[in-house]
């Protein structure tokens, strides 16, 4: 069965006369919903999530995180195998699409092309029987809003790709939803065109005070619009917070590994005890990089150091939180890295300059440092070339810790 967009875009309230302002923003709760496809794949596990009235949520992983399952189980084009989908605590899960009251944007506009765009925006109004001055007057407020109303007349195939997002928009919100669902609605828009198509859509969701769900592959998109953000990863969410907080403390390697751009460093290590002290060794050096006083160990540190079958952990830091400075003096020997004296809040590694990739604005810098490597943001033009012997001094209170057995932050 093919299904017309306007089936997943439908109001229950639009057979009687209703203001064309707004529709009343609504709560959306997911409750241990989970999806199987054939063969015991596994597309959704057991997903939990609250979204407050008005509130923009972006959903943000890689390809097959299960995301798009998500958002067309929510919309009603998919049902779940098990779990519950409510609304301001009714649950929607066994109502049709078209009666869920919420409005899905696609990847794809879909735009009739056999209708004009005032016809493909009034398609579904026309379909639920409104008058037609006030499907007029929807029309044109929708038209104004999303800066349309000049191209009322044409044809899909006569309009830009951005245009075509922008019609598509105005097709969900001339129904006046109570929630927005987006599905990838940038994705092949680039550069400004896609910024400013983001900031529309940011600016109507506000100011409709929509709750609004935006599903996305690009992270840069998810940090930018979010007022929380879901990553999720194989079907399961692995960290749900505000774009800071799944930037600066990312609860799971996958995340640390995932967000940001570059994302966080993350090199093996191992510890090894000596006393009331633990050093901390980057696999394939032998000098160790952090020492600890076991007295002042955060308990989840002390006691996932202490486990029999705890071998392997992930030091994880951001490449802002390192600064390069030259080492002209360095022998060359083997590059390892020192506890730096004093405070103990940092420590510098001997490194060497791999590569570097200019960016206009800034330059990340990639240091090999024996086996491992590491990568540090520095100024567009730096004082360091390819092959230039470097100290990276990294600053440990910024540091993160990830237990390679459970793939969770132990600090």
């Amino acid at each position: 069965m093919i299904m017309q967009p306007s089936d997943a875009i439908s109001n229950p309230t639009a057979e009687s006369p209703v203001s064309a302002t707004r529709g009343v923003t609504a709560r959306l709760e997911i409750r241990s919903v989970r999806r199987v496809f054939r063969g015991n794949v596994v597309a959704v596990s057991d997903v939990n999530l609250s979204i407050n009235p008005g509130e923009f949520v972006a959903v943000v992983g890689p390809s097959g995180s299960g995301k798009t399952t998500l958002l067309r189980m929510i919309a009603g084009l998919e049902s779940p195998d098990s779990g519950d989908i409510l609304v301001d605590s009714r649950s929607i899960r066994d109502r049709p699409p078209r009666l869920r009251n919420l409005a899905l944007v696609f990847q794809d506009p879909a735009l009739l092309p056999h209708l004009s765009v005032e016809q493909n925006i009034a398609f579904s109004l026309d379909r639920r029987r409104l008058r037609r001055d006030e499907i007029r007057s929807r029309i044109q407020k929708c038209s104004h809003e999303l800066n349309i109303n000049h191209l009322l007349n044409r044809a899909p195939a006569e309009l830009s790709g951005g245009e075509r997002r922008r019609v598509a928009l105005a097709r969900a919100l001339v129904r006046l939803p109570r929630i927005l669902l987006l599905d990838e609605p940038l994705s092949s828009l680039d550069g400004p065109l896609g910024i400013a198509t983001r900031d529309l859509i940011v600016r109507i969701a506000r100011d409709h005070a929509l709750t609004t769900l935006l599903v996305t592959h690009d992270q840069a998109d998810a940090l930018a619009v979010g007022d929380r953000i879901v990553v999720m990863n194989q079907g399961r969410i692995e960290q749900i917070g505000t774009p800071d907080d799944v930037y600066r403390e990312p609860e799971t390697r996958f995340v640390a590994g995932f967000i940001g751009d570059p994302p966080m460093n993350l090199l093996p290590c191992a510890f090894k005890s000596d006393g009331d002290r633990i050093a901390i060794r980057l696999e394939g050096i032998d000098s160790p990089i952090i020492e600890i006083d076991t007295t002042k160990l955060p308990t989840r540190l002390d006691d996932s150091i202490r486990r029999p079958d705890s071998t392997r952990f992930d030091l994880a830091f951001r490449c802002e939180d390192v600064r390069i400075h030259l080492n002209p003096n360095s022998v060359d020997k083997t590059i390892e890295p020192r506890v730096a004296a004093g405070s103990g809040s940092r420590a510098t590694i001997d490194a060497v300059v791999a590569r570097l990739e200019f960016r206009g604005y800034e330059t990340i810098a990639a240091l090999s440092v024996g086996p491992l490597e590491i990568k540090a943001r520095s100024t567009a033009n730096p004082q360091i070339r390819v092959g230039d012997r470097v100290r990276a001094e990294l600053d440990l209170n910024k540091v993160h810790m990830f237990d390679r057995t459970s793939n969770l932050r132990i600090l």
